[in-house]
Formats: structure tokens, C-alpha cells, sequence
């Protein structure tokens, strides 16, 4: 079965780049997990990657396995592909407000006949990240499409609205139509 990891530092804490106050920006960050919660069940089994005592409360509301947060996103990352043993891996960013159970599907498919996929984002980031062996080279941030894409050249891309629109600023999440920030 696959192993989705999702890292999520903080619902108070995350998305600080959104010029809303604490309280509004841990509600989205909320609804952003619960949809990929959701999606994600379609798909395999969902690991969250966090610290926060919130986080892992709904984690454990939901009943979903977790793990501690190691400090950054590649470690993360890399936390979540290990944890998959031999079983392939998938690592899924929760901050996408269109992410639907048949975006990930469409990744699932594609992983297994490529052995491994990578969502872009419209910034240029990497939204989703999946192999079927283990892999080491995690390079988030800015522009870590290109880099996670050199490491893996027979990964299929997949390029879906729900993984290509992430949030990272207000304007992000306005401009996705979402619903989310009211």
C-alpha cells in the first residue's frame, strides 16, 4: 500500500506568508488538511509529519499515523520515504485548497507506471513527490521542480489544477477561487 506522507509544521504557526491574522490562517491551513485528509484516503495510507501538538491532535482525530518533525522539508521528506520501507512513497504538500482524491489518483497511476512522479507548481515549486524505490535527494524551495525533475528524469509529471495551485500568499489563495480564507 502507499505511504503518503504530508508535513505539516503548524496550522497557528504555517502559512505566515498570508496577511491574515493567526487565528484565520490556522482555519485554512485546517481545511487544507482536512481535504487532503480526505483525498488522500482514496489512495494509500496517510502519514503526517509534525510536532505540533494541534497537528497531531488531528491527526489522531482522523486516526493517522505520525511522525516527529525533523526541522525542514527535505528532511521531512526523507523521513516519509524511509518510513515507507519498501512499500512506495508519496510526499503531498497540504497546502492545496483544489486538491481532489482524483488528482492524487491520476499521481498513483502514473507512479506505477513510471516509478516515480512529480507534481509542479505553478511557482515552480513541487507540490507532490512519489517513487516506488527509496530516494535521498530531496531539494525543496524555490524552484525545486527543476531540481527534484534532474534527480529523477523518468519520473511522468503530472499536471493537475488541484497540485499545481498551492498558497503561499493571500493573493494565492484568492486567486484559486478557494473559499477557504473566508
Amino acid at each position: 500500500m502507499l505511504l503518503v506522507g504530508v508535513p505539516i509544521r503548524s496550522f497557528a504557526g504555517g502559512l505566515t506568508r498570508l496577511d491574515l491574522p493567526r487565528d484565520a490562517r490556522a482555519r485554512v491551513a485546517r481545511a487544507m488538511a482536512d481535504r487532503a485528509a480526505e483525498a488522500t484516503a482514496d489512495v494509500g495510507e496517510m502519514l503526517v509529519v509534525s510536532s505540533d501538538e494541534a497537528v497531531i491532535g488531528w491527526s489522531r482525530t482522523r486516526c493517522l499515523s505520525v511522525a516527529p518533525d525533523p526541522g525542514s522539508l527535505d528532511a521531512s521528506a526523507a523521513v516519509i520515504a524511509a518510513r515507507a520501507e519498501s512499500r512506495p512513497w508519496m510526499v503531498l504538500h497540504a497546502d492545496l485548497p483544489l486538491l481532489t482524491a482524483a488528482d492524487l489518483r491520476a499521481a498513483t497511476k502514473l507512479l506505477g507506471e513510471r516509478g516515480a512522479v512529480i507534481a509542479p507548481s505553478y511557482d515552480g515549486g513541487t507540490t507532490l513527490l512519489a517513487g516506488a524505490a527509496p530516494f535521498q535527494r530531496f531539494a525543496y524551495g524555490p524552484g525545486s521542480f527543476v531540481r527534484h525533475f534532474a534527480a529523477l528524469p523518468h519520473a511522468g509529471v503530472v499536471i493537475r489544477r488541484g497540485l499545481a495551485l498551492d498558497v503561499d500568499t493571500l493573493a494565492d489563495l484568492r486567486s484559486h477561487g478557494s473559499r477557504l480564507s473566508e
